[in-house]
């Protein structure tokens, strides 16, 4: 299938190394084994001595080509990390079901614990976990002793502060976790400064973050 119908004058942006590629295979695109792009780059670091700086038709094709990509939307992974509490002991015993909630330095409102999956992470779940033991685990706990397997809820466009004016965003994936350890196997780390045990009426009443709102909704729902 051709690309036009009626043959048109196109623009070719690249420096000397590529061109003479293009040239050697008859004035026609070819894909290598290897990545072009980073090979040239590559050639262009290797000639910096030799040429101060790279050419503006060279540095033309690489704005270009990175203006002109698709929208991604990164992977993230927030969690509901749960426990059943014995509020009354007299029979039969009341129990309460709390949630764990973090702050991040500077914020008034509760957050759930989460971040980016990580390319060496397996799968989702095994990004839970490794979060879930940065975020909120005593170091030297292992998350697979206090928590159960993951339990997927729901996924959601987040309108994460750090990519607000991009055509890139963020969509996490939302994640239930029963919590079978300890007060004392729980502590503030990563980017949290503050942990606690809330229900979710608690937590609407102090206040959520505006981008996890979605998700309490949806965990009150399960």
């Amino acid at each position: 299938m051709a690309l036009f119908s009626e043959p048109v004058h196109v623009s070719l942006y690249a420096d000397a190394d590529f061109t003479k590629l293009y040239k050697e295979n008859g004035g026609k695109w070819f894909t290598p084994k290897n990545n072009v792009a980073a090979i040239l780059l590559g050639h262009e670091a290797d000639d910096r001595g030799k040429r101060p700086v790279l050419s503006q038709d060279y540095r033309s094709g690489v704005i270009c080509g990175m203006r002109n990509q698709f929208p991604i939307s990164w992977p993230t992974i927030d969690m509901a990390i749960r426990r059943v509490v014995v509020v009354d002991r007299e029979a039969p015993p009341h129990t309460e079901v709390r949630f764990l909630f973090g702050k991040k330095p500077g914020e008034k409102n509760w957050r759930f614990a989460g971040g980016f999956k990580d390319r060496g992470d397996l799968n989702f779940e095994a990004a839970v976990y490794r979060e879930g033991g940065e975020e909120v685990l005593q170091k030297g706990v292992k998350p697979g002793d206090v928590f159960d397997y993951p339990q997927y809820i729901c996924s959601r466009n987040v309108n994460d502060w750090r990519y607000r004016g991009e055509i890139d965003g963020i969509t996490t994936l939302f994640f239930l976790l029963n919590f079978h350890g300890t007060d004392d196997q729980i502590k503030a780390g990563d980017d949290l400064c503050d942990t606690a045990w809330l229900t979710i009426a608690e937590v609407r009443k102090q206040g959520i973050e505006g981008e996890h709102c979605y998700l309490l909704d949806a965990l009150a729902r399960t």
